[in-house]
């Protein structure tokens, strides 16, 4: 990893100790400092969850008036 990070080519390393690029970049993945997978991190606004849960309880209320008015309208 050391001679990757300090800028030997991917290629390079692979043909040096004869494996195939597939493995060093799952080498460089697991062990790199440098060039491993960067964490993504995603942020909801709280805004869009407050408006999300309105729009749920307004459903819910919804769904509670039609079913009442359907069972008074079957009986």
């Amino acid at each position: 990893m050391e001679e990757i990070e300090q800028g030997l080519s991917k290629a390079e390393a692979g043909r040096r100790y004869r494996v195939a690029q597939s493995s060093i970049y799952k080498w460089i993945a697991l062990y790199s400092k440098h060039y491993g997978r960067k964490l993504r991190q995603v942020v909801e606004h709280e805004s869009d969850w407050i408006r999300l849960k309105r729009l749920e309880v307004e459903l819910e209320q919804a769904f509670i008036v039609y079913s009442s008015s359907a069972r008074l309208l079957l009986k």
